[in-house]
């Protein structure tokens, strides 16, 4: 019996067969560089955002690893927490500094034994540290005197809550009083008590902020103001009766601020305050007033201060009289407002806007006293700021879009909004045609999403889009 074999048939079952064995290959090969690809292999982004989820010890064992990983730890902003040093009560005892590393911070929390063991191991390392923190420490004698002459190109230092553990008698028999001059420190921030001062020499200090004094601590923070020549940035925050007549004069000050904060300062000496202020008139660029301020120091700095460039300012904080704005003189230089607090009345910002025209960026935020169906308000505030590129709106009710009419408006992000139909949403896009990011909390999650569309096909600049 003849058997026929039909060639077509095993052609295409071998063709088959080695399509199959290919595919196979294919699939081996990527399993095997799926495999083959490493923790080293993978982008260095990807591995800064692994090594910033780890703590201190292990992020020095991985710096360890190899020289790849050793150069983008000490590379980026991750050294900070390896040469950042925490000494505390608890690990004080065994504190042995690593002498490889070269620690650039250290922070000591409730420490009150500063023994000689420890000065000792401060001192090997004391020449390199930049940053210095002190946290509800306690110091006797001389131990303040001797740890800041562990760090002589200090540049930032912090005191919080550190209180001396002598009395004033022993103060000045037990021991001879004397300053430490720091040349290298720029910085200095205070929390709670000021008697740190009087131990601390600062020629070329740049910045100083103040918080939470006591009456008691008064004169002590204004000997210090009066030795300082070369401060740009001063921060006072949380102080009663400041420069009180009872704890000293403040004199003709010999810096020119830059930068100037004054936050919760309820009864103050005025008289003193405004002497300071005279002589910073012309220097200051960047304010911020907060609450429980003296009406009279308020009064002065708003007319007298016009080189500001940035005003950050309670709403209470604003005279009533309408007699006072007329006094003010038109400031150009005015270009970032932000306001905040309870907004009795709009008026008194139309009649401050009306003298800053060229304010470029506005912040408003929890100005609860705003009426919700705000329609004179927006209307006047449009034609007031025509170069406002940016408006950010927080905890404040935003109703009738429609009069929004900012054409040079580019940055828009509002917090709470009240329901618009689709045809305002139209007229809005075309009253502000500039708009290139909006950010907004919407109360309406449904109807929003369905006018999401009309938001992106009427505004052609806009690149980001974000609601919540």
């Amino acid at each position: 019996m003849t058997r026929f074999i039909n060639f077509n048939n095993l052609t295409t079952i071998a063709l088959r067969k080695r399509k199959n064995e290919t595919e196979i290959d294919d699939r081996m090969k990527k399993r095997a560089r799926f495999n083959e690809m490493t923790i080293n292999s993978m982008p260095n982004e990807l591995l800064w955002e692994i090594f910033s989820l780890l703590d201190r010890d292990s992020l020095l064992n991985a710096n360890l690893v190899n020289k790849n990983w050793n150069n983008l730890i000490c590379s980026t902003s991750l050294v900070e927490k390896i040469d950042k040093l925490y000494i505390t009560a608890e690990k004080v005892d065994n504190f042995i500094p690593d002498l490889t590393r070269k620690y650039t911070s250290v922070r000591f929390d409730d420490i009150v034994d500063w023994s000689s063991e420890l000065m000792e191991q401060l001192k090997a390392i004391g020449k390199c540290i930049t940053n210095v923190t002190f946290v509800e420490c306690v110091f006797f004698g001389n131990d303040i005197i001797n740890l800041l002459q562990m760090f002589p190109y200090c540049k930032f230092m912090e005191i919080s809550c550190c209180y001396e553990g002598c009395t004033p008698y022993e103060k000045y028999t037990s021991f001879p009083f004397r300053k430490v001059e720091m040349k290298s420190l720029k910085t200095v921030v205070l929390r709670g008590y000021s008697w740190p001062l009087s131990y601390i020499s600062t020629p070329n200090l740049k910045r100083l902020e103040v918080e939470t004094l006591g009456k008691e601590d008064q004169e002590t923070l204004i000997i210090f103001l009066n030795t300082l020549k070369e401060l740009r940035t001063l921060h006072l925050v949380d102080i009663h009766d400041l420069f009180d007549s009872r704890c000293g004069t403040i004199r003709t000050p010999k810096f020119k601020l830059k930068e100037l904060l004054m936050v919760n300062l309820p009864l103050m000496d005025s008289d003193q305050m405004i002497r300071f202020l005279r002589h910073m008139k012309d220097s200051v660029t960047l304010l911020e007033l907060g609450s429980e301020l003296n009406v009279r120091v308020c009064e002065y700095i708003l007319l007298n201060f016009n080189n500001i460039y940035s005003l950050n300012i309670d709403y209470e904080c604003f005279p009533r009289a309408r007699s006072f704005y007329q006094k003010m003189e038109m400031n150009k230089n005015l270009k970032y407002l932000a306001l905040y607090g309870n907004m009795r009345s709009s008026k008194q910002l139309m009649y401050f806007l009306k003298r800053n025209t060229c304010v470029e960026e506005l912040l408003m935020s929890e100005l609860h006293g705003l009426h919700p169906n705000n329609y004179e308000f927006w209307h006047q505030f449009s034609s007031l700021v025509p170069n406002l590129h940016t408006l950010c709106v927080r905890r404040i009710n935003v109703y009738n879009m429609v009069f929004i009419k900012l054409k040079n408006l580019k940055h828009l992000d509002v917090e709470y909004i009240g329901y618009a139909t689709c045809n305002s949403w139209i007229q809005f896009c075309l009253n502000n045609p500039k708009i290139e990011s909006f950010h907004i909390f919407a109360r309406y999650q449904d109807y929003f999403k369905n006018i999401e569309y009309i938001i992106r096909g009427s505004l052609n600049h806009l690149n980001d889009f974000f609601s919540n």
